[in-house]
């Protein structure tokens, strides 16, 4: 869950206790996400960024930056391999796990507020503006 001091704190679904707790952002904590296979975890916040952190040791190993205003939203691929954000400054960004670059960025008309993969290579996205759906060519 995000805390309003910029702590993205994990919870035991079973016992309901905490636990671990990663701070670094610069401000509330609007999303979290998780890897398939567990290995890290995602936080994006109204600083307009998104971090990432390994799920065990709770070290931050990147922090995707470009997004001009707060983060809403963030989806995980299903193979874990790229992250998807999406913010109020009208873009939804694609980002590369291992490197933290952005492999697409997508500009409408309106704030997006949500997002979800659809298979590999398609996303959704709501916005104020409506549904999108994009999809990614694949080499």
């Amino acid at each position: 869950t995000g805390g309003d001091d910029g702590t993205a704190r994990v919870w035991d679904a079973v016992t309901g206790q905490q636990r671990g707790a990663v701070t670094g952002h610069g401000g509330p904590v609007l999303a979290v996400a998780i890897a398939p296979d567990g290995s890290w975890v995602a936080s994006a916040a109204i600083d307009g960024t998104a971090r990432i952190w390994d799920a065990v040791t709770g070290e931050q190993l990147a922090v995707l930056t470009g997004h001009r205003r707060w983060v809403d939203a963030m989806a995980v691929s299903p193979d874990g391999g790229s992250i998807a954000t999406v913010s109020i400054d009208h873009t939804a960004r694609i980002w590369d796990v291992v490197t933290g670059q952005v492999q697409a960025l997508m500009r409408v008309e309106d704030s997006l507020l949500g997002c979800a993969w659809l298979g590999g290579s398609g996303l959704v996205v709501v916005g104020k503006a409506g549904l999108y759906l994009f999809d990614f060519l694949t080499a």
